[in-house]
């Protein structure tokens, strides 16, 4: 009798066990799968969904490197999703993780660098014109397309604005002289020396006597 039960009572024992260790491998298998998709979802989806949008900025483009160790995450995450076995999730993870900053540091610089001149030249617009709220709006959609991951609303935003900089640009005729001294007026750097004829005649013709001010330092 007392061995029947010592027998029954290591049956339960082992069954425990088992359901123990299922349990824990249940666990394990949830945790690289959530660690995967996360990964997935924070990394890789917009990384893709940003470069979809990009396509419609042709003067825009990664590296090759870049674009090649996406390609092999891509063929990674495809693989894992075709098999449902998850390889080295935390690796995975921070392979990931790297080529998105990757590509956030990229984007950030050759949008920043591309802009630049564009953006210094609408500066000085705020001193001829009267309309800085307009200026204003025109220079934060220009900046926001920095902004990684890169959303479809401000690509838009960003050609609009670059496209109304710039017609305002032709409209006020700035050859290079008028921008160096505009340039220098917004510096705090022009003087009575940079007031040539032709600069003088420009503010005549404009009408922007008012706008421009004498002071001694």
């Amino acid at each position: 009798m007392l061995q029947q039960k010592i027998i029954r009572c290591n049956s339960l024992i082992e069954e425990v066990q088992a359901n123990k260790e299922r349990k824990e491998g249940n666990d394990n298998a949830a945790k690289r799968n959530n660690r995967f998709f996360d990964a997935f979802n924070n990394f890789l989806i917009p990384i893709l969904s940003s470069i979809k949008v990009i396509k419609s900025l042709p003067e825009f483009s990664f590296s090759g490197e870049l674009n090649a160790n996406l390609k092999r995450y891509i063929e990674v995450t495809q693989a894992a999703l075709t098999t449902k076995v998850i390889v080295n999730p935390e690796g995975y993870h921070t392979a990931l993780s790297k080529l998105y900053s990757e590509f956030k540091n990229c984007w950030e610089t050759i949008t920043k660098t591309y802009n630049e001149s564009l953006l210094s030249e609408i500066a000085i617009l705020r001193l001829v014109k009267s309309d800085t709220l307009e200026i204003s709006q025109i220079t934060r959609c220009i900046n926001n397309i920095q902004n990684w991951p890169v959303k479809d609303d401000a690509v838009t935003l960003y050609k609009a604005a670059r496209d109304k900089g710039e017609e305002l640009l032709s409209e006020m005729k700035f050859d290079e002289e008028i921008k160096e001294f505009l340039q220098k007026v917004k510096d705090k750097q022009a003087s009575l020396l940079d007031l040539s004829d032709k600069i003088l005649n420009w503010i005549k013709s404009e009408q922007f006597e008012y706008k421009f001010l004498l002071t001694v330092r």
